[in-house]
């Protein structure tokens, strides 16, 4: 995505990114502003599929990372490893990796690992993850397979992911399925404050995409993270 259609897509629709345009373009402005930024890759299921960002100011080094949904609301000082968050009923762990000399996160519930990626430590430019941004978009990938919205506010954040929205408070959480498109369309414009959302034609091109219905389909996936 280029940047005039990344901020059209802010400005007419009040739309966000995925971490391959949040965090390219938190890099550029970071750099730009005269900060020392590196872009970097990260392993989740496949090699360099995640991206996030490395600042250093003086002799500490920070992760920086606005395109994984979490709840990372500031840089993460990284000699003050290991540092958790609690978020709801998750708890997203950042440790050093030692046997690897990496950096890593965890998505925990229960205290049992769900999610996750491994930062691997080569700074990359934006076209090294063109053909990984083009892979995302097919078929039966993650971006093309399921509704998702985290929104941040000061004091809570919100998530839709397809049928579930889910409100965290601090540390509480609690959660409705939604029946019909009206549900979502107005919770989407009164909760989540984003009344430009295309969310209804989010919602038809996803099953078209998908072939399977939005609602009716009792087995439609809701995912978990």
């Amino acid at each position: 995505m280029i940047v005039s259609e990344f901020l059209d897509n802010i400005e007419f629709h009040g739309l966000g990114g995925t971490c391959y345009s949040n965090n390219p373009y938190l890099w550029k402005l970071l750099s730009f502003l005269g900060y020392e930024a590196f872009l970097l890759g990260a392993n989740m299921d496949q090699p360099d599929v995640h991206t996030c960002i490395r600042t250093r100011l003086g002799s500490h080094q920070y992760h920086i990372d606005v395109g994984y949904a979490a709840p990372f609301r500031e840089p993460i000082l990284l000699e003050n490893l290991p540092y958790e968050i609690r978020h709801g009923e998750f708890t997203y762990r950042i440790k050093e990796i030692t046997n690897l000399n990496k950096y890593g996160v965890e998505v925990l519930l229960d205290g049992n690992k769900i999610h996750g990626y491994t930062i691997n430590e080569v700074y990359r430019d934006f076209a090294f993850f063109s053909n990984t941004i083009r892979d995302s978009f097919k078929t039966g990938n993650t971006f093309m397979s399921c509704i998702r919205i985290t929104r941040f506010f000061e004091d809570r954040v919100i998530e839709l992911k397809n049928r579930t929205l889910t409100v965290y408070e601090g540390k509480e959480s609690y959660s409705k399925i939604f029946k019909n498109i009206k549900e979502i369309e107005t919770t989407v414009k009164n909760d989540l404050m984003m009344p430009k959302c295309p969310i209804k034609k989010s919602i038809r091109i996803l099953e078209e995409v998908t072939q399977k219905s939005f609602f009716e389909d009792e087995d439609y996936p809701v995912t978990t993270i």
